[in-house]
């Protein structure tokens, strides 16, 4: 999922709305559904059982939405020390009908879903300059020209994702990006007829 610094008002608008739906869905949920001390599957209301249905379809999602931020919803978690076992890191979202078997308060859940509604709204300011500036919209293109080299790996059945995000494939992309940045500069500047005195002006033009 595009990261929160590259996205427009738009999709900010539309995250921070996923956010909410998800939060009001799992308080609907909460409110039908209870858990009994020696229970493995909670006692549910039909409104329970709907809203888990709808909560089921939006988890990967909303996941996704909060790793956008670069705030993941992880916490990580350690056994009772009479229990004994290994630690993990738990993705709250993900695992969210799991969380009363390793003590976890729904109210976890709030905090990082708020926190991250809270990130989105800091940047719809942001946003709304990305979205109106036309250098923006420029770079999303030449970024997505360098990851067609990629998209073609992964069709092949290699691992594109992993060679996109590595340092040489990252530095593939700053190449292009750059060049690409560059030739839009250059092709503005002759267009308004101000390529050859601003070459002048740098001395490199003979």
């Amino acid at each position: 999922m595009t990261p929160i610094n590259k996205i427009t008002v738009y999709e900010n608008s539309r995250r921070i709305g996923v956010l909410n739906d998800f939060l009001k869905t799992y308080g609907r949920y909460l409110s039908g559904a209870e858990y009994g001390r020696l229970s493995e599957q909670p006692e549910e209301t039909s409104d329970a059982r709907q809203a888990r249905s709808e909560l089921n379809r939006m988890t990967e999602k909303v996941s996704e939405v909060i790793k956008a931020t670069g705030y993941p919803q992880v916490l990580h978690w350690s056994p009772p020390p009479m229990i004994g076992g290994r630690s993990m890191d738990i993705d709250m979202v993900l695992n969210i009908h799991r969380l009363h078997q390793y003590q976890i308060s729904p109210q976890e859940v709030f905090d990082a879903v708020e926190r991250a509604g809270g990130v989105y709204e800091a940047n719809h300011s942001k946003a709304l300059q990305r979205t109106f500036n036309p250098f923006f919209w420029i770079g999303r293109i030449f970024e997505s020209i360098a990851s067609i080299p990629f998209k073609f790996f992964s069709r092949l059945g290699l691992n594109g994702r992993k060679m996109e995000s590595s340092f040489l494939g990252k530095v593939f992309k700053g190449v292009v990006e750059l060049f690409g940045g560059v030739a839009t500069i250059c092709g503005t500047l002759k267009i308004f007829g101000w390529l050859d005195p601003v070459l002048e002006f740098l001395k490199l033009k003979p």
